[in-house]
């Protein structure tokens, strides 16, 4: 109280988790807020800053031209990430005659995100939520833990959350694009 934030812990349904006693779980702990935006004011859900002392290894890139068949994150493997992304979606931020990425996929652990240009949509899970550009950027946080991926793009206006269960084997991330090529500003 003391702080003046608001903190929600959400409740995720929809999990099964094999061989376990139980089917469903909470997300991480998130700070609710008020923005003014163009289409009035709306609460953000962002995750806790306190997430971010548990981070035991940081990798980090800068101004980034991503192209089709590249992969900056293919030495990256694990069970849990905290993966935070602005890209520059707009034609200037690219050489001159380049044709602009029509979607970008980032895979974590088989499981997709993608990023659709055209239509500025946000999708993974089966669900799809509106994402603006804010001057030519889009921001993205991915918190990865071992059965839930959780999204907030742009600070939080646009929250995700997840249950999945990922094959063990796998703990590979992806980024991508399929076509054309995408400025990354920071990753």
């Amino acid at each position: 109280a003391a702080d003046g934030r608001r903190i929600l812990i959400a409740w995720m349904s929809g999990g099964t988790y094999p061989d376990m006693p139980f089917n469903q779980q909470m997300t991480v702990p998130c700070e609710l807020t008020l923005r003014r935006t163009a289409d009035g004011l709306r609460v953000c859900r962002r995750p806790v800053r306190e997430i971010a002392s548990l981070r035991t290894a940081t990798h980090r890139w800068e101004n980034l031209l991503l192209t089709p068949g590249m992969n900056p994150l293919a030495d990256l493997a694990g069970d849990l990430f905290d993966i935070e992304m602005v890209m520059d979606v707009s034609a200037a931020a690219l050489p001159a005659d380049t044709a602009l990425a029509t979607a970008v996929q980032l895979t974590v652990r088989g499981e997709q995100v993608q990023y659709r240009l055209p239509t500025r949509t946000l999708e993974c899970g089966g669900c799809t939520a509106d994402l603006w550009p804010v001057e030519g950027r889009v921001k993205l946080r991915l918190l990865v833990d071992r059965s839930s991926l959780e999204l907030f793009g742009d600070d939080g206006l646009r929250p995700m959350s997840f249950t999945f269960t990922p094959p063990l084997d796998n703990r590979r991330l992806e980024l991508a694009t399929p076509d054309g090529k995408l400025r990354v500003v920071s990753l």
